[in-house]
């Protein structure tokens, strides 16, 4: 968890661009701008720290009374192309779907992307659906070549980086001395594998539900068929 820190200089900023998408005359998903405001509290979106100045600064996400979820789609370069509001739920709770996610990262050619949402009560704490989500945008993107670059939980006055504390992917390592190929889990959460303690078996990966198995170093080591 970190915290915000709030006398931090102002210096040249940024184009921000919020967009929707609705459909056209031929039921056809289109990107459609919402609000374009310059922002000069930051230069680029390379850190957390910034984009949590970004999304305080100019959509207030740390003082909404319900959970909202933010698509920041970006360049290689790690500079914003647009934003989306992606999800609007309860004081606890928003329901995102991956489909919409990538509709619109695809829309505007995004090399990479970030979710930001917030925690209402306090807790910054991943959720166990704040993990499920993370999980399945992050397989989704392996698939199209779109990277998640982070997914970031906002509360007043701290923030939550997936990413800076390693819990962006599963990431397992290869256990030395077996006959056979077996993983242990180093990184991450467990995506239905069994026998913890003695690693995972290749053959017990579960890839209906979780399609990638990845290396220690990120390489895929195998896809679902």
């Amino acid at each position: 968890m970190q915290k915000v820190n709030q006398n931090e200089k102002e210096v040249a900023g940024m184009k921000i661009q919020k967009f929707n998408v609705v459909l056209d005359g031929d039921c056809k998903n289109i990107l459609t701008e919402e609000f374009s405001e310059d922002y000069a509290g930051v230069q680029n979106l390379d850190r957390p720290g910034e984009i949590v100045k970004v999304m305080n600064g100019v959509f207030h996400l740390s003082d909404k009374a319900e959970e909202y979820m933010y698509l920041i789609c970006m360049t290689s370069g790690r500079s914003p192309i647009a934003f989306f509001e992606v999800a609007h739920g309860t004081h606890n709770a928003a329901l995102v779907g991956v489909r919409e996610i990538f509709i619109r990262a695809l829309l505007c050619g995004a090399a990479g992307i970030v979710l930001v949402h917030n925690h209402t009560g306090g807790c910054l704490n991943p959720s166990e659906e704040d993990l499920c989500v993370a999980d399945k945008v992050r397989a989704a993107s392996e698939f199209l070549g779109i990277q998640l670059y982070d997914h970031i939980i906002v509360g007043q006055g701290s923030w939550f980086s997936f990413a800076k504390e390693g819990k962006l992917a599963f990431v397992l390592q290869n256990i030395e001395g077996k006959e056979n190929p077996k993983w242990m889990l180093k990184e991450g959460r467990d995506f239905g594998c069994k026998d913890v303690e003695n690693g995972y078996d290749e053959k017990e990966w579960d890839f209906r539900r979780f399609p990638l198995l990845v290396s220690e170093n990120g390489d895929i080591i195998k896809k679902r068929k």
